[in-house]
């Protein structure tokens, strides 16, 4: 069984050198019903019977050789083109192009959260002013961002544009009361530290 894997695999090496310079494969003996002779050159294996199951479900006839050589290198799973040489059983032999692209997966998008616009500059008490409106618009929401009057955003130890800690006073025009908003930041963005409590 070795010995005759071994002839098999000498013949397609044989038969592709012949493909790749030009020539027609000769000399390989044709047996009927045979399974097909099939020679890949430069080509995935997965695309390689793709073009072949393509071919055959085709039913043009008995194939004897079958070989899929890349004509224009790199031929990748992805994509490529490729020489097909088809021998059939009764001698006749037949040539085309083989084409394959594959569009890669499109990343999902990713929602964005738009923070509501402030209405009101904020006054910063110890913290960089970057941060202080990214911290101020963090702690409003759609029902708070219309009636807010005033907004301080006051540090609460050491603030620098990458860390600190603090709160946010929201004060309305429509007479509710006053609300506190704890805030963390270290390296990313806004995240909240506490929740909403009411002043007064």
């Amino acid at each position: 069984m070795r010995a005759r894997a071994a002839v098999l695999a000498l013949a397609l090496v044989a038969l592709g050198a012949l493909i790749t310079t030009g020539c027609e494969p000769s000399g390989v003996p044709i047996v009927p019903g045979a399974a097909p002779q099939v020679a890949c050159q430069g080509v995935p294996d997965k695309v390689c019977k793709e073009a072949f199951d393509t071919v055959v479900s085709d039913g043009r006839g008995a194939i004897a050789q079958f070989v899929v050589r890349c004509s224009r290198p790199p031929c990748t799973l992805l994509n490529g083109e490729a020489e097909i040489l088809i021998v059939f059983a009764d001698g006749r032999r037949e040539s085309s192009s083989y084409g394959w692209a594959s569009e890669p997966a499109a990343p999902q998008p990713i929602p964005v959260i738009t923070p509501p616009p402030l209405v009101v500059e904020p006054v910063c008490d110890g913290v960089p002013a970057p941060r202080c409106i990214e911290m101020a618009t963090g702690g409003l929401d759609g029902d708070t961002a219309g009636a807010v009057g005033k907004i301080t955003v006051r540090c609460s130890a050491v603030c620098t544009p990458t860390s600190g800690h603090g709160q946010n006073l929201y004060e309305f025009v429509d007479g509710r009361p006053e609300v506190t908003t704890d805030w963390a930041y270290g390296g990313g963005g806004w995240a909240p530290a506490g929740e909403l409590a009411v002043v007064g």
